[in-house]
């Protein structure tokens, strides 16, 4: 398998309960058990319709440092 992110990429190990919150375009993949719920951008933060991540263990998960944004004109 081979896997591309932008910037650095991080796997990180959750223990059962433990959350985490991945920012717009951050999130790459995640063990089956994660769970994953959308958290709304606060006004203000730059992205407009966006959801941060919140990723709750047990499991791994892929996190990239930098997203790239791809506009369409």
């Amino acid at each position: 398998m081979l896997l591309h992110g932008y910037g650095d990429v991080f796997q990180r190990r959750l223990g059962v309960g433990e959350k985490i919150l991945v920012g717009p375009g951050g999130f790459l993949y995640k063990d089956s058990p994660v769970a994953i719920c959308p958290v709304p951008v606060q006004a203000g933060a730059g992205f407009r319709n966006a959801n941060w991540a919140e990723l709750t263990g047990p499991g791994r998960v892929g996190i990239q440092s930098m997203n790239v944004h791809r506009h369409i004109i």
